[in-house]
Formats: structure tokens, sequence, C-alpha cells
């Protein structure tokens, strides 16, 4: 009967716990959607190149330091990104003759003024500035320190400067002028230079014109024993280092035109001094060594008769007579046109023949 009695309390309270329930949903779906709204607000607030979105609306919004509107300019006080122009901002603007955050500004000072070189003032991408146009002291016009090498010549330092790295010309890479004795040579001026050992045997002239004494030069000098010039090491000539005589007859060694060489200046054995081999009608005796001549044409012992063929002594000249019967000590001793030779070697006539001269020699008849 209590049950029946309270029926509609309950139903009224059950819908209100549903009416309440409902409300709590509703909030959180408005909740949600009122955040994805402000994320979506916030990621637009900036462009994609960093500017406010509201950038050159020509009102001065959150992020901005200036906004010109369409009058926006990097090359102006505001910047496309509505920036105010400032030096080192790598854009040149405003007032700004460059900027040096600039890649390109390597020119430029930390002013965003461009370097002027002259003006005595060391600024960015300068060695040096003196303040003048003068390239022969030790800062150049282009206000880089004078070098050896930059092609003017730095007074009381340089000697040259020709801004080359050639050796061969008249200035020297040192920046010192060319001379004989630097030890270079100057094509055109020089013909040879060793520096401080021109003038010495074997180096070039003292004054570069040439070599100077040397073994070939054909005249004995420094530690020469001889010198025969362009003939030094041919046979019988000069060593070619001139440290004494070459190949030569008499050395002992068979050599150039030689047919032997025994090192003697006998003539008369199997080599004559002139190393060339002894042989029968070479007009010299050859009675030494393997040699068994009695004579060979000319040479042969006094008044005998020489066969030239097989070089032996086959007698006596008219009127001469060999007493010993050796031709080869004294040859034909006696002179049967002397009467005392009568009858040969000194012999007297006998068997009852006199002495009588006849036919020009003296004989027994």
């Amino acid at each position: 009967m209590l049950s029946n009695v309270n029926m509609p309390l309950m139903r009224g309270l059950a819908f209100v716990v549903l009416l309440f329930a409902c409300n709590i949903h509703v909030g959180e779906a408005a909740s949600d959607s009122a955040g994805e709204t402000s994320s979506s607000s916030s990621s637009s607030s900036t462009g994609s190149t960093g500017a406010p979105a509201s950038c050159g609306d020509g009102a001065l919004d959150p992020g901005e330091e200036c906004d010109n509107g369409q009058f926006n300019a990097d090359s102006g006080y505001c910047t496309t990104a509505c920036k105010l122009a400032a030096c080192g901002d790598g854009i040149k603007n405003g007032a700004e003759s460059c900027d040096y955050a600039d890649p390109a500004g390597s020119s430029c000072t930390m002013e965003c003024k461009l370097v002027s070189c002259g003006n005595a003032i060391v600024e960015r991408g300068e060695e040096c500035d003196d303040g003048n146009a003068d390239d022969t002291d030790a800062c150049l016009a282009s206000c880089m320190a004078a070098t050896c090498g930059d092609g003017a010549v730095q007074a009381g330092v340089e000697e040259c400067d020709d801004g080359n790295a050639e050796d061969g010309d008249s200035c020297l890479t040192s920046c010192v002028s060319a001379k004989c004795g630097d030890g270079v040579v100057h094509e055109g001026d020089e013909a040879c230079d060793d520096g401080a050992e021109n003038g010495a045997y074997g180096k070039c002239s003292a004054t570069c014109a040439g070599p100077g004494e040397y073994c070939g030069d054909g005249a004995q000098n420094g530690p020469e024993t001889c010198d025969d010039g362009a003939e030094n090491g041919a046979y019988d000539m000069c060593a070619a280092d001139c440290s004494g005589p070459g190949d030569f007859c008499g050395d002992g060694v068979k050599n150039g035109p030689e047919a032997c060489d025994d090192a003697n200046t006998s003539n008369n054995d199997d080599c004559l001094k002139s190393c060339k081999a002894a042989m029968c009608g070479d007009g010299i005796l050859w009675n030494e060594g393997n040699g068994g001549e009695e004579c060979d044409a000319g040479a042969k012992p006094d008044n005998t008769v020489c066969d030239d063929a097989s070089c032996k002594i086959v007698g006596c000249d008219e009127f001469w007579a060999n007493c010993d019967k050796n031709y080869a000590s004294n040859g034909c001793e006696a002179d049967l046109s002397l009467s005392g030779n009568c009858g040969a070697c000194g012999v007297t006539c006998s068997m009852g023949k006199s002495c009588t001269f006849n036919g020009g020699k003296y004989g027994c008849n």
C-alpha cells in the first residue's frame, strides 16, 4: 500500500536523474568541440614562413613588430615577416648599404656599410688599410698585405717582383734580381750558373758565359794529367777522365788496332814495339822469342846476301868473305879488296900461286 502511494514521487525522481545524465554528455561534447576549435585557431595563427598569419593586414597584431600591410617589403623598414629592419638580419633594407649576415655580404662591415678600402680603417675583408694608394709600402692599394709575388716591388724589402713563379727570368721567385752566381740559369743571359762554385774546376765560369776549366777542354788544368779535348778516351789519347793516358801501345793490353802488346820496347821479339806481330819481310830482324831470322830485307849482318823469302843469309856480298862461319855475329868480315886477304881470311897463296889483283879483288892465281 505504501508502494502505491509513492509511485508518482518515484517517477519524478527518475526523470530528474535521467535529465542530469544527459546534461553531462552534452557538456563533454561541447567541451571537446571547443578544444578542437581552439587548437585549430592556434595552429593557424602563424604562416608557413614563420610570419604571423595576420602579417600584412595593416594592423599590429600579437607576434608582430610592425605591419604596413601591402607596403611590407624586405627592402623597407617593415619586412614581409612583420619584423622591423635591422643590421644583421641578413637582408639589405632600410638605410643599409649591405648586410653582413647576408652570405654574399663578405664586403660588408658590422655596421652594414660597404667596406671602403683606403679609409685608413681595417674593415671586414681587408688585411690592412693605410689610407693611401702606394703599392710600394707594406699595404697595397687593394688593402692586402704586401707579399713577394704580388707583382708590386716593396721598397726596401724586395729587389723586384714580377708576380710569377718563374725562376728563369730576370726576377727570382724570392723577389731578388737575377744575377750570375745565384745558382739559377737565366735564359738568354747565362749559359750556366753553379752559384758559389762558379769559376771552380769542372763548374760554370765566373761570368756564367759557359763552362770553366774542365776535362775535355783540350788544356791540362786542375787535377788533370792530360787533356786531348774531344779525343779523350780514344785509342792512344788521354783517358776519358783526364787522369792519365788511355789505351796505348805498350800498356801490356791488346786493344785498339794492336795485333799484340808485350809492354816492352824490343823490336826483335815476337811483338814489335809498334804492337804489330813480327814476320819475315817486315824489314826488322826477328831473332828473339820464336823468331829465327838471320836477316830481313834491309836488316842483315854486314856485307851479307839475304834471301827475302826465307829471311836466311845465303852468302856474302861481292869482294867479301866470311871467315869465322858465323854470319850473325859479324857478317862477312873479310874484305877481299885488301892485299892481306889475298887468300881470303888472311890465308897466303900456296902451291906456286901468287897473289894478284884481278877484277877488283885480290886472289891467288
